[in-house]
């Protein structure tokens, strides 16, 4: 036993030394080079006792890196949990002795993360119960940054469970308060950051999930940690991805590849390729896509994951079409049928898709047009969901406001102020130079865009009406096959159909690109006007826009006259116009 004390105070001794030969940035190195290198030393809870207990120590090593050092020496007993557990457990009770109660509430928090692996954590019930638990026991010590801390995994809890509004409300509550107090540890503060990011992400406010991820990754997080994970820097490429930053989002993707190549895991590897694949078909970059999109089709399937292989082949199957190849995108159709996930309906309307234009290719125009129906059903499910998805962004939103600090952050940091009010007086400046020779190039572009528009204006026409004649045959052989006539009483109408198609995405792409070149910039002032709109009431108001009949615009979405109705109810109920004809002024003032 006196053998043993005097090694350790040896090692203790030396350890001191090169801590006063040391800069700061490398005590740290040091101190954890020793901690995974001495056996006796990781073996022994005292050691790292006495190491606190120096006064030596506290003097050189600030608290956030003596919080690093006990993270890198509690994952270093990973394989160990009741040791583990006991050494946390003496830790936390010396320094609750000593009233450090930062760390204490640190190690408190670890052996709370120890304590969840061995809970079910599909029974949400006894999680729930679980940090409630402990939001009572933070509370009983007096422990705020901690009471704080549990409540954000509680209100995370909830937001997974589908409560969005109750559980932004306590994470931002929680939030606020620890941005202003500080948080128990950086992995605490890390994993807060990260939650936050993707709970933006989930409702599609992808500037506000850039804000946080991004911030996440500014956390000094430990050694043990630096293996940054790759779901956040994916999930900033797949932000910027939505916010049509294709060159941002590969880098990014990129990113989260190579961190995933040198933790040699071969799933996030494939994965991360088909984002990037993905952002390049996104791009119509149909040939740069294809080697990254069968990578993350042929990982997925070795590796037993198929959601991430049948997104893979669905695009696949769209390429292949696209080039006529109909053999090679029957093999990428039949592998999603077998594993397709029906309930993801943006992937159900690529299938159907996929099926109709497949059989079309190989002229088989009576079974194309069987998937027709399925395809309207899906996208009017999808358009369905996406009008519930805005309810729960407005209670989020409500949620949000009550609790988001970023204002009060900036009210205290004068220096940021400052910062901004010179940064807006040199934007005030460039845009009043800009807006000038805005003014002189569109005086130079007028006079020659005029021809451009008159010819757009008729090409729109021309689409259009060739849309409306193409329903119009769809719903005329429609009433007849419901009538029951004869085959031979079809087969006209069949081949007459076989010339047309329906609004798909590609359709509306075209439309799209012809309204753009008609009416300039105003599918774009109308989102910075009304930036909650979807998809479907986005193409409602363009049809408006052009003084379409509700009926013909029901056959031109492929929906009932009544639905076409509700949509207009609803939009004037929530933007509050209430009389008939206001959606019809509203977009002549856009």
């Amino acid at each position: 036993m006196h053998h043993q004390r005097l090694q350790r105070t040896q090692i203790i001794s030396g350890l001191y030394f090169v801590f006063s030969c040391c800069t700061m940035s490398t005590r740290t190195l040091v101190f954890l080079f020793s901690l995974i290198f001495s056996e006796r030393l990781l073996s022994q809870a005292d050691s790292i006792l006495d190491l606190l207990r120096s006064p030596e120590l506290r003097r050189s090593m600030p608290e956030d890196q003596r919080k690093l050092v006990i993270y890198d020496y509690y994952y270093t007993l990973k394989d160990d949990r009741p040791h583990r557990l006991a050494v946390m457990k003496k830790l936390q009770e010396e320094m609750e002795a000593r009233k450090d109660q930062d760390l204490a509430q640190m190690l408190q928090y670890l052996q709370w993360n120890d304590s969840l692996v061995v809970i079910n954590t599909a029974d949400h019930d006894i999680i729930e119960a679980f940090w409630r638990r402990k939001v009572q026991y933070a509370h009983s010590k007096n422990w705020p940054t901690l009471e704080a801390e549990a409540n954000f995994n509680l209100g995370l809890l909830r937001f997974n469970l589908k409560h969005f509004g109750e559980g932004m409300e306590m994470m931002m509550q929680s939030y606020a308060y620890v941005t202003e107090h500080g948080w128990s540890s950086p992995v605490a503060k890390y994993e807060e950051l990260t939650s936050l990011g993707h709970a933006f992400y989930y409702f599609g406010d992808w500037t506000t999930s850039l804000r946080y991820l991004k911030e996440s990754r500014l956390v000094n997080i430990p050694l043990s940690q630096r293996a940054y994970p790759y779901q956040s820097l994916n999930s900033i490429g797949l932000c910027y991805r939505h916010l049509d930053q294709p060159d941002s989002a590969i880098y990014y993707f990129n990113e989260s590849y190579e961190l995933a190549k040198r933790a040699q895991d071969t799933f996030w590897m494939g994965l991360t390729h088909g984002n990037i694949g993905s952002t390049y078909y996104k791009e119509d970059d149909y040939e740069k896509a294809l080697p990254y999109l069968e990578e993350d089709y042929r990982t997925g399937i070795a590796k037993g994951v198929f959601g991430s292989s049948v997104l893979a082949s669905l695009s696949l199957a769209h390429i292949e079409l696209k080039r006529g190849n109909t053999p090679a995108a029957e093999e990428y159709i039949r592998f999603a049928s077998d594993h397709i996930e029906r309930s993801i309906l943006d992937n159900m309307v690529i299938y159907y898709e996929n099926l109709y234009d497949y059989h079309k290719l190989k002229g088989d125009t009576r079974q194309a047009l069987a998937f027709v129906d399925s395809m309207i059903i899906s996208q009017r499910e999808k358009n369905e969901l996406l009008d519930r998805h805005i309810l729960d962004q407005a209670e989020m939103r409500v949620a949000v406001a009550k609790y988001d600090s970023s204002l009060r952050l900036l009210e205290a940091a004068r220096g940021r102020q400052i910062l901004m009010r010179n940064a807006l007086f040199i934007i005030l400046v460039l845009t009043a130079l800009i807006a000038l020779l805005w003014i002189k190039r569109i005086q130079f572009k007028r006079q020659t865009t005029m021809q451009q528009l008159a010819e757009s204006e008729e090409e729109l026409k021309r689409f259009t009406k060739s849309l409306l004649e193409k329903n119009e045959q769809l719903r005329i052989f429609q009433e007849k096959a419901d009538a029951n006539l004869p085959a031979t009483d079809r087969s006209a109408d069949i081949a007459e159909l076989s010339h047309y198609s329906i609004l798909t995405e590609d359709d509306w792409k075209h439309f799209r690109k012809l309204f753009d070149a008609v009416y300039p910039g105003f599918l774009v002032r109308l989102k910075e006007k009304i930036n909650d709109l979807s998809p479907a009431e986005t193409r409602l108001l363009a049809l408006t826009k052009l003084q379409i009949q509700s009926s013909d615009m029901a056959s031109m979405l492929g929906i009932s006259a009544n639905s076409i109705r509700t949509s207009r109810y609803r939009l004037r109920k929530r933007l509050n116009l209430p009389e008939e004809g206001s959606l019809g002024e509203l977009v002549d003032l856009i």
